[in-house]
């Protein structure tokens, strides 16, 4: 885990953000903690395919699997973030 960059999130909803894992084409994932104080990962897609559907829906899609298969590990999924 790397430390949060310049104009990463803090907070998403009610998730509180600790850290940067990763990029991809689609998104960043972060680390984080539910409200709970339960250890997270927290995907969002990328701003520029907040107007897309068809992204959105496969980000949606992909969310959801991986809730399915989490194996005792927590995802939280977030939208794109407000420019």
């Amino acid at each position: 885990m790397r430390p949060l960059r310049p104009g990463d999130p803090h907070a998403v909803g009610a998730y509180q953000v600790t850290g940067f894992l990763g990029e991809g084409g689609q998104g960043s994932v972060y680390r984080g903690f539910a409200p709970s104080g339960e250890p997270v990962a927290i995907k969002m897609l990328h701003a520029r395919f907040a107007d897309d559907v068809s992204a959105v829906r496969r980000f949606r899609r992909e969310a959801e699997a991986a809730r399915r298969v989490a194996c005792g590990h927590r995802t939280a999924a977030a939208g794109s973030p407000s420019p």
